[in-house]
């Protein structure tokens, strides 16, 4: 039996998952307990749309840039697709992306420590907080569990509300990483109304009254194989503003 025969046995078994070629052991949870976010089992979801939209976002990194990168699922696909043309300074609170971030010898990586969330690969606290509340960033790419035109960009949790503020509040440039799936859908935790954000990434053209809000509010929607400047919507084609 190959290598490869084991491995994709153990994913059916559900032991295992494969990531950028390597593969990973799944988390499960102790019984009894429950967890509202699992990283995870989240990167698995929806794989395809959140690399077109980590690759769409990119293209928005230049050299000097001081990068602040939230957690997720979206935000670790990027920093894997990252190269050694990506120079600039990043700060993240994830230890994937931290991980991911290696591979850039010409980066300037700094990791904001603190309490490990195994779930969700994250490090949190006072001191993760405070920290990343003393850097000024140029761009800040978040992720977000959904987006409501009427409810605005939510989470799971109660104790990610500080640390997405963090990169919300000390970046001059604040960029929406979800994919169309998170339109409509709200999670417990209210961080920010998508009015704040500069851009949204996402991978489908969105429908009609999400994108006549970003019109609206100056938020500049990027699609993957979409050139800055077009609005795209589900119920048309492209248009140039």
């Amino acid at each position: 039996m190959t290598i490869r025969r084991d491995a994709e046995l153990l994913v059916q078994e559900g032991l295992v998952q494969l990531l950028h070629g390597a593969v990973v052991r799944r988390h499960r949870t102790a019984p009894g307990l429950t967890s509202q976010y699992d990283l995870h089992d989240a990167i698995t979801v929806n794989r395809e749309e959140k690399e077109r939209i980590a690759r769409r976002a990119i293209s928005l990194i230049e050299p000097a840039d001081t990068v602040m990168l939230d957690a997720g699922s979206t935000t670790e696909a990027m920093a894997w697709f990252l190269d050694e043309a990506c120079k600039a300074t990043y700060i993240t609170y994830s230890h994937n992306v931290f991980v991911a971030l290696q591979k850039i010898s010409s980066a300037r990586i700094i990791l904001a420590g603190g309490e490990y969330d195994r779930a969700g690969t994250i490090f949190r606290g006072n001191g993760t907080t405070k920290l990343l509340q003393s850097i000024r960033a140029t761009k800040a790419f978040l992720s977000a569990g959904g987006v409501s035109l009427d409810l605005g960009v939510t989470c799971s949790n109660a104790f990610e509300y500080e640390l997405k503020r963090s990169l919300m509040d000390y970046s001059l440039s604040r960029i929406l990483l979800v994919d169309h799936t998170k339109l409509g859908r709200t999670e417990s935790t209210f961080y920010a109304g998508l009015d704040e954000f500069d851009f949204l990434v996402t991978d489908q053209p969105l429908p009609s009254e999400y994108a006549t809000y970003c019109r609206q509010h100056g938020v500049e929607v990027l699609l993957p194989g979409v050139s800055a400047g077009e609005i795209v919507t589900a119920d048309s084609g492209a248009a140039r503003e």
